[in-house]
C-alpha cells in the first residue's frame, strides 16, 4: 500500500474523471492498456521517451552494453553498441536523455592501473578495501565522459569528450569537467559543465565556476545558456522541455541550494525555490516546475510532490505524500511521480493532483529514471525480485 494524503484518492479521482470527461485534460487517467515493450535483464539505463520510441540500455555479465530501442508494439532493435562490458570492472557507465526531437546518450568509461597501496592511501578501489599490509591492486587513473546524440530512432554520434585524470589533478591538466546534470530539450542535449580555473599552474578548485551548455542532438555549435560566479555555485542537476530549462545549484561554501526555472533563449528567470536538500524535480514546455517539497520542521520529515506555475512564488502542493527515493517527471499538464519506499507505485495527475495510480514499479533499487514521461506517452520500469523485468509503455 502506497501512503496517500489526507486518504486513498483513486476512488475520488476515478469519480472526478467521470464529471470531467468533456473537459480537454481534465482527467489524466487513460483508457489505453499498458503494453510491455521487453522484458529482460535490469536495464543499466532508461527507459526513456524519444519521439515514438522507448529506449534504454541493457547488457547482460560478459556482454557489451547496447543501447536498445522499440515502438510499442514493435520488436526492438539496437541503436548503439558500446565500448565496455556490463558489470564489469572497467568503469563503464551509461545515461539517457530523451524528446520528441531528440536522443541523447552519455557514457562514462574509467582506465585502472596495478599500484601498490597502503591501507591509507586516498584512492578509491572497488569492491575491495585495502589493508595496512602494502598490496598490489587496481586504481582508477583517467576517467572519460562522452556525449553522443541523434535524432528519434538514428544511431547516436559523438558530440564532446570530457578527459579526467584521477584523483583529482593538481596541474592545469583538468580546466573543463562534466558535471551531473543531462537532459533533451525540443532538438538539443543540454548538461552542465563546471570551469575551474588556473591560477600560477595549479587548478583553483574552490574558485569553480558552474554552467549549462546546449547543442544540437545531431551536431552543430555549443551555446551557454547561463554562468554561475566563480566559486559560487555548482550545476549538478539539469531538465528541459521546450524552451524551459530547469537546474539544481549547489552553493560551494554552504549546504543550501536552489532550483531555478530560465528560458532558453533569453536567459530570463522565470521562477526559482529555495531548498534544504537535493530534491526531483522536471520542468514543462511552459515553464511549470514540478517538485518534491521537503518539510523538516519539529522533526516531521514530509517530502511532498509540488507544481510551481511560471511567475509565482509559492508552490501548489498535490494531495499525496512521497519518500526521499521519489522522482518526478512533467509533460502535457501532467504529472508523474513514485510514491512508496517499498512495492512502489506510478502515480499520474493532472496540474491539480486529480488522477490515479497507472502502475507498479515494483521494488526499484535505483530511483534514477525508472520511468518517462512525454505529452502523448508514459513508459517505466517494473522492477521484480526474481524474473525479468519488464519495460511498459502507455498512450496518454
Amino acid at each position: 500500500m502506497f501512503p496517500l494524503r489526507p486518504s486513498y484518492i483513486g476512488l475520488s479521482a476515478v469519480l472526478a474523471c467521470g464529471l470531467a470527461l468533456s473537459a480537454v485534460g481534465a482527467c489524466t487517467a487513460s483508457a489505453a492498456e499498458p503494453v510491455v515493450v521487453h522484458e529482460g535483464f535490469y536495464p543499466l539505463a532508461g527507459p526513456v521517451l524519444s519521439g515514438d520510441t522507448v529506449v534504454w540500455a541493457q547488457g547482460a555479465s560478459g556482454d557489451k552494453t547496447r543501447v536498445r530501442a522499440a515502438v510499442p508494439g514493435a520488436q526492438a532493435s539496437t541503436l548503439l553498441t558500446l565500448p565496455f562490458v556490463a558489470f564489469s570492472s572497467d568503469g563503464g557507465f551509461v545515461d539517457l536523455a530523451g524528446s520528441p526531437e531528440a536522443l541523447g546518450v552519455r557514457t562514462t568509461t574509467t582506465k585502472f592501473k596495478k599500484r601498490r597501496v597502503h591501507g591509507d592511501d586516498p584512492v578509491f578501489v572497488p569492491f575491495r578495501r585495502p589493508t595496512a599490509k602494502r598490496q598490489r591492486i587496481a586504481v582508477p587513473t583517467k576517467s572519460t565522459d562522452t556525449l553522443l546524440g541523434a535524432t528519434p530512432g538514428s544511431t547516436p554520434a559523438p558530440l564532446a569528450a570530457f578527459p579526467y585524470r584521477l584523483p583529482a589533478p593538481k596541474k592545469c591538466s583538468a580546466p573543463l569537467t562534466l558535471d551531473g546534470g543531462f537532459s533533451a530539450a525540443g532538438a538539443d542535449l543540454l548538461w552542465s559543465e563546471s570551469i575551474t580555473p588556473c591560477v600560477a599552474g595549479k587548478l583553483r578548485w574552490g574558485q569553480s565556476s558552474g554552467r549549462i551548455v546546449s547543442q544540437p542532438a545531431t551536431g552543430g555549435p555549443v551555446t551557454v545558456l547561463s554562468l554561475q560566479a566563480p566559486g559560487a555555485s555548482q550545476v549538478t542537476e539539469v531538465h528541459g522541455e521546450g524552451d524551459f530549462v530547469a537546474s539544481e545549484l549547489n552553493r560551494v561554501d554552504s549546504p543550501s541550494a536552489s532550483i531555478e526555472v530560465r528560458r532558453r533563449s533569453t536567459g530570463e528567470l522565470i521562477s526559482q525555490v529555495a531548498l534544504d536538500e537535493y530534491v526531483p524535480f522536471d520542468v514543462q514546455a511552459d515553464g511549470t516546475l514540478a517538485y518534491v517539497a521537503t518539510d523538516f520542521a519539529h522533526n516531521d520529515f514530509s517530502y511532498t510532490p509540488t507544481v510551481l506555475l511560471p511567475g509565482q512564488s509559492v508552490g501548489q502542493p498535490l494531495p499525496f505524500e512521497a519518500t526521499p527515493e521519489s522522482i518526478i517527471r512533467i509533460s502535457g499538464g501532467r504529472v508523474a511521480f513514485s510514491v512508496g519506499k517499498r512495492h512502489a507505485s506510478l502515480i499520474l495527475t493532472d496540474l491539480a493532483g486529480i488522477g490515479s495510480r497507472i502502475g507498479s514499479l515494483g521494488d526499484p533499487v535505483f530511483f534514477t529514471t525508472v520511468f518517462d514521461l512525454s505529452p502523448t506517452r508514459i513508459t517505466w520500469l517494473q522492477v521484480k525480485r526474481k524474473g525479468p523485468a519488464p519495460i511498459k509503455a502507455q498512450d496518454l
